[in-house]
């Protein structure tokens, strides 16, 4: 078990997670919209990606990795036919809405995911098993104790699920404290962190300076510029653009603009697409957005 650090610094590894591992609503994915409708499942679907993850970094070679990936979309068309739930459409589709998914299909759904994700879960060992094993609520706590150590920025999102920047920062730190650099938080490494990030003290050199006046109104206009030119550009899009976000039915180009050039791009013919970037990946179909999360 993880122990938490001293009261006085609870609140920075506290965190409030619900799921689930991608950005809702997404009224034309009828799986996507029933998880994010249903706490239950959108709860799980964090657990269900924690556990994919954990397997990924075990895995450790690429060809391995791209499997693996392989299996996880296989297994999510499987989970829509066997529950009777129609094809997502893109967020722009002008196609009647498809049908929402029929109550019943959550029991469906839930036993597909538990039957997966005890399927990967039966292949871990080791670092990768005692991680994925952990709380999520735990996992975020150490998640805190790499941003406390400075090896995870402020702005990363935490949500108790160890995607690519985690992985990286998990790295760094084992590195730096002359451990076996696997990416993985085994129980001996968990208590090891929480312990660093508790007994550590920040330094005047750590705290940001603070801005004048004239500074935060000199970024508070060069804010709204750039909203002004994006909103003129992209529309609707652009809030989720200024926030870093990939969203359903965004285009290669929009994508670009929020996230940046992925570290990696995977094409499957004869339309479908995935980017890879450090936490994060996004799925095109027909040149736009139909999935967005870890």
């Amino acid at each position: 078990m993880v122990a938490p650090p001293p009261n006085a610094a609870q609140s920075q590894f506290q965190r409030q997670l619900t799921g689930p591992s991608f950005t809702c609503p997404v009224p034309r994915d009828p799986l996507a919209q029933l998880i994010c409708d249903t706490p239950a499942l959108s709860r799980f679907d964090l657990l269900f990606v924690q556990t994919y993850q954990a397997l990924r970094q075990q895995l450790a070679d690429p060809a391995l990795q791209q499997s693996l990936r392989q299996e996880s979309l296989d297994f999510g068309r499987a989970v829509r036919f066997s529950c009777g739930i129609a094809l997502a459409q893109l967020a722009n589709s002008k196609q009647p809405m498809p049908p929402p998914a029929s109550p019943g299909a959550v029991s469906c759904v839930f036993q597909a995911y538990q039957q997966q994700r005890a399927i990967w879960q039966s292949r871990l060992i080791g670092a990768a098993a005692e991680e994925a094993a952990r709380p999520l609520e735990q996992q975020i706590m150490l998640q805190s104790a790499l941003e406390r150590l400075k090896f995870l920025s402020t702005t990363d999102t935490f949500d108790g699920v160890f995607g690519s920047l985690t992985r990286a920062s998990i790295m760094a730190w084992q590195s730096n404290n002359g451990r076996q650099a696997t990416g993985l938080l085994g129980s001996t490494d968990a208590q090891e962190l929480m312990q660093a990030a508790a007994n550590y003290v920040e330094t005047k050199e750590d705290q940001p300076k603070p801005q004048s006046l004239d500074e935060q109104r000199e970024v508070t206009v060069k804010r709204g510029a750039r909203r002004q030119e994006l909103v003129a550009k992209y529309g609707d899009h652009a809030d989720a653009i200024i926030a870093g976000n990939a969203q359903i039915g965004m285009t290669h180009e929009e994508v670009l603009e929020a996230r940046g050039e992925p570290t990696k791009k995977s094409s499957v013919p004869p339309n479908y697409e995935v980017w890879v970037y450090d936490n994060y990946h996004v799925a095109f179909t027909d040149g736009k957005v139909t999935h967005a999360g870890h």
